[in-house]
């Protein structure tokens, strides 16, 4: 998509960039934000922000760039651009949010295998 290069009225851009946000945070299920995504995103976008992603958490793992770049397919410029935004508060509290998920899996996995599920 391309825009034009004058600038919108304030107002409009700040009531404009409000929307994604708040539909954002308004999805609850997975399966709806994944459908969301797929089909508001173009193939290539949700690539490369699932890519971007990953190397976060990997690189959070302590994950070499040798195994990211090898596993992940990007360059070690495309990781060391990323491992610079890694402190940024949204991306913190996206961490935050993975690590979160990752220990709740863990612990659901060990209650399945206590009563035998």
């Amino acid at each position: 998509m391309r825009t034009s290069d004058s600038p919108l009225d304030p107002e409009l851009k700040d009531e404009i960039e409000h929307l994604l946000p708040q539909l954002l945070s308004d999805i609850q299920k997975e399966k709806d934000m994944d459908i969301f995504l797929r089909d508001f995103l173009s193939e290539k976008e949700f690539e490369v922000f699932s890519k971007r992603l990953a190397i976060i958490y990997w690189l959070k793992k302590k994950r070499s760039y040798k195994e990211i770049k090898s596993q992940i397919k990007v360059s070690s410029a495309t990781i060391a651009s990323v491992q610079d935004s890694i402190t940024q508060p949204g991306i913190e509290i996206a961490i935050k949010i993975l690590e979160a998920n990752e220990w709740a899996e863990r612990i659901s996995n060990r209650i399945m295998r206590i009563v035998g599920k």
